[in-house]
């Protein structure tokens, strides 16, 4: 299956792993494996893209295609990165990549979404950890059984749409950009 997340905070990929309870492989960026110990980690296990390497996102989805193909899970965040500056306000646009995997494999999208790690672990700017109690919730799956690439649009906005809705009932919060810190890579996607 490819599960979908949202990702308004860097504890997001940690805290796949307490969503998930089967074996998965995460799509992430390059930039993971400088994380002292769990950078290593992320680049034994997990699909890394990076964002500088114009042919990486191709490499990462056929790296991934073959995960799908012996039966590993993926799980990516379509929102291409911490993008949205007000959470739980998801971005404005998803990327094709978990969409078309599952679309050419015929297999489900599960979406779900981590409702209180922007509050955990604030992105911008990113100071500590808070102690606000972890949530997360996984929604339905969506078929994608006779779907084809006609399909990618309405499939991208039907998971957008499940996610958002989600998320309605979280507090919001709005990036403080003013403090710039090596993790808070917004500068670099907008």
């Amino acid at each position: 299956m490819v599960y979908c997340c949202n990702h308004f905070s860097s504890f997001d990929n940690l805290s796949i792993a307490l969503v998930l309870n089967r074996p998965f492989s995460v799509l992430a960026l390059k930039e993971m494996e400088e994380i002292p110990l769990l950078g290593m980690l992320y680049k034994k296990a997990h699909i890394l893209i990076d964002r500088k390497n114009p042919y990486s996102k191709h490499k990462a989805l056929l790296a991934a295609s073959q995960k799908l193909s012996q039966r590993m899970d993926i799980a990516i965040a379509p929102e291409g990165g911490i993008k949205s500056l007000n959470p739980p306000k998801l971005y404005d646009t998803f990327e094709d990549g978990a969409f078309i995997l599952a679309i050419k494999k015929q297999i489900p999208i599960v979406p779900f979404v981590f409702k209180s790690n922007y509050r955990i672990l604030p992105e911008f700017p990113l100071k500590n950890f808070h102690r606000v109690p972890f949530e997360a919730s996984v929604l339905p799956a969506i078929s994608t059984l006779g779907m084809t690439l006609k399909d990618l649009d309405g499939l991208k906005e039907e998971v957008r749409y499940r996610m958002q809705t989600a998320l309605a009932d979280c507090p919001a919060m709005k990036a403080n950009l003013d403090v710039k810190s090596k993790w808070n890579m917004i500068s670099d996607f907008r």
